[in-house]
């Protein structure tokens, strides 16, 4: 080997090890500014409809217990709205848009005068929340055990979710360019005071129809852009580099 291409074999290999290094702290640099400035994306929806059973919660047009993806098996939604860190970034509205609700083994609701949480058994990774459109599923949710309040003698339902999971995201096909973070906890909450249809045995619920509001809270996916112009960076770096030393006289 000459010395010129001994040279330039040494010079190439720092060069690789001074990027390899570059390229950790910015992209380290850019994973601390994603967790430090994540968007939030939010999802408000109104007239969802359930029935309890004394058991499960379902939507009230087909309480089927299992995902299918159809709107056939779904409840139909007056609205959704969709924001990005609180700015409304669009709208559907009836008679688009759906959801299909199953959370089994909530138990033994009190009927008491004092609001009382009740923690279901849990759905596993079988079913919780998707919400849909005529186009097709646009976020199915597999919700673990979801905690219920109920509120009397004025009836009130509260339905809360807090995954903390990746698990949580089973599918997603959100409009307005909108993509939800899959390994980042996700908040679902529904209420209602609008319960009809109660009925009830030794003190707690055994059945009622609800009508009410939801709200699903995720963090979007950051812009791939500043991963990019970082990667763009380097390699340009790389290549001037490399011209230089290709351009370096020849060592005697």
């Amino acid at each position: 080997m000459s010395a010129n291409n001994f040279g330039f074999t040494h010079f190439a290999r720092r060069l690789l090890a001074v990027a390899a290094l570059i390229a950790a702290f910015v992209f380290g640099s850019l994973a601390n500014e994603r967790a430090a400035s994540a968007s939030t994306i939010r999802i408000d929806f109104t007239n969802l409809n359930l029935l309890y059973d004394g058991t499960n919660l379902y939507d009230f047009t087909n309480p089927n217990t299992t995902r299918s993806g159809s709107t056939a098996d779904a409840s139909s939604l007056a609205s959704m709205n969709f924001f990005l860190d609180g700015n409304l970034v669009g709208t559907q509205s009836v008679p688009d848009i759906f959801a299909d609700v199953f959370f089994k083994n909530v138990l033994n609701i009190p009927t008491t005068p004092i609001p009382v949480t009740v923690t279901s058994g849990g759905n596993g990774n079988a079913f919780g929340i998707d919400l849909l459109s005529t186009a097709g599923t646009e976020l199915a949710l597999n919700l673990g055990s979801v905690n219920v309040t109920y509120a009397s003698p004025a009836p009130g339902i509260n339905i809360t979710f807090d995954s903390g999971s990746a698990s949580s995201l089973f599918s997603q096909n959100l409009p307005f360019g909108l993509v939800a973070d899959p390994s980042q906890p996700i908040v679902f909450s529904f209420s209602s005071t609008s319960l009809s249809n109660v009925t009830s045995l030794a003190g707690f619920l055994t059945g009622f129809s609800s009508s009410g509001t939801g709200t699903i809270t995720m963090t979007a996916l950051p812009e791939p852009g500043s991963y990019a112009l970082a990667l763009g960076g380097l390699l340009a770096l790389a290549v001037i580099a490399t011209r230089k030393a290709k351009a370096r006289p020849a060592i005697v």
